[in-house]
């Protein structure tokens, strides 16, 4: 599933419109991310979902001209990797080469979080396991 957002920001210096794409790459990050961003270029900022990443598949991950980060689950208790986001933040988009720029990972919750204070920006990336998934049975997770 693929969706895309345009962002109007008006901050400080100048107006700029944030391109964003969400995709599920359902646990073939390393083979579907880089395509994804070579077929849809121009983007801004780049979410992948369900890459089922570990340790060492997140350093494959690299894109020329973006900064990535990864939000692995803490270790899986259902026998496997599950879940896991990949957000990749373009490197020469003036919104996000500006100071005060944060991004955090929140691996026990699933979120990586984009925070663009001079432009009152904050983006969520996050999955939601499906309703009938053992992370919910195992008490790993909770879908209150």
């Amino acid at each position: 599933m693929l969706h895309t957002w345009e962002v109007r920001l008006s901050g400080a210096a100048a107006q700029h419109v944030v391109r964003i794409l969400s995709q599920n790459v359902c646990g073939q990050a390393v083979a579907r991310i880089g395509s994804a961003v070579a077929s849809r270029p121009g983007y801004d900022l780049y979410a992948f979902v369900e890459t089922l990443c570990t340790a060492g598949t997140c350093d494959e991950l690299g894109v020329p001209g973006y900064t990535a980060t990864h939000c692995m689950r803490r270790p899986p208790t259902v026998g496997r990797p599950s879940g896991g986001i990949t957000v990749l933040l373009r490197q020469s988009f003036p919104v996000f080469g500006s100071a005060g720029v944060t991004v955090r990972s929140d691996p026990r919750a699933g979120i990586v979080w984009v925070d663009v204070p001079a432009y009152k920006l904050l983006v969520a990336c996050c999955y939601f396991s499906p309703l009938g998934s053992r992370v919910y049975q195992s008490g790993e997770l909770h879908h209150d």
